[in-house]
């Protein structure tokens, strides 16, 4: 699903790399069933809107993108 941000929020798509989602910014996230869910969840609480498929996407991280991602640490 690919959806543009309307603000800027943390999310994982693994439980366990915390990646910042920039407001304005559209993101192609369906390539597996954490992002599938990711990205309804963001749409479903209002955070993001479902794009268009001509609206370009933003870079993701290690494809030269500006996405902030941290690890958590469990303990």
């Amino acid at each position: 699903m690919k959806i543009k941000m309307i603000s800027t929020t943390p999310g994982s798509v693994d439980g366990i790399r915390v990646t910042t989602y920039l407001a304005g910014e559209t993101y192609d996230l369906g390539g597996n069933a954490g992002e599938c869910d990711l990205a309804a969840a963001f749409v479903a609480a209002g955070l993001a809107t479902e794009a268009p498929d001509d609206d370009p996407v933003t870079p993701q991280a290690g494809e030269g993108g500006r996405r902030k991602t941290r690890a958590t640490h469990a303990g």
